[in-house]
C-alpha cells in the first residue's frame, strides 16, 4: 500500500482478491503457481503485480476458500465465489466491524445444520483517503 501515490500493489498465488472502490468491485486473479512446496524448489515462479488506485473508502478483501465452499442454503449447495463477491459488495457501506458481524450471520444462516467443512479466513482492510 503506497499512500503517497495512492496505489495498492497486489500479488496473488492460486487465489483471488476483491477490491471495492466506491460503487465497483474488482476481482484480481492470482497466478496459477502456489507458494512453497516441491514445485517452487524446482521452478522459481514469478508473480504478477496488479496496481489499483486508492479511492475514497477503498476496501481490500483477502480470504480462504472456506466460506464459498460451505454447503447450505435451501438446496444444500456450495455458497460459491459469485455469491460471496455479491455479499461483500452489498456490505461495502458498513464499517468493518458491522461487515464482520453480517458475514458471520450470513455464514451461520447458510450453513444451517451442516457441519463446517473447512477453516474460514476473511480479512478486510478499508483505506480512507
Amino acid at each position: 500500500i503506497d499512500t503517497s501515490s495512492k496505489k495498492i500493489y497486489i500479488s496473488c498465488a492460486s487465489h483471488v482478491v476483491f477490491v471495492v472502490n466506491n460503487e465497483e468491485i474488482k476481482m484480481i486473479e492470482g497466478d496459477i503457481h502456489s507458494i512453497g512446496g516441491m514445485f517452487s524448489v524446482i521452478y522459481h515462479p514469478e508473480y504478477s503485480v496488479h496496481e489499483v488506485d486508492i479511492q475514497d473508502d477503498t476496501a481490500i478483501y483477502m480470504f480462504s476458500d472456506g466460506f464459498q465452499d460451505q454447503f447450505g442454503g435451501e438446496n444444500n449447495q456450495k455458497f460459491m465465489l459469485t455469491r460471496f463477491q455479491e455479499l461483500l459488495f452489498s456490505l461495502r457501506k458498513y464499517d468493518m466491524q458491522t461487515q464482520l458481524e453480517k458475514l458471520k450471520e450470513t455464514f451461520e444462516t447458510w450453513q444451517g445444520t451442516n457441519r463446517q467443512i473447512d477453516d474460514i479466513l476473511v480479512m478486510g482492510i478499508k483505506l480512507n483517503n
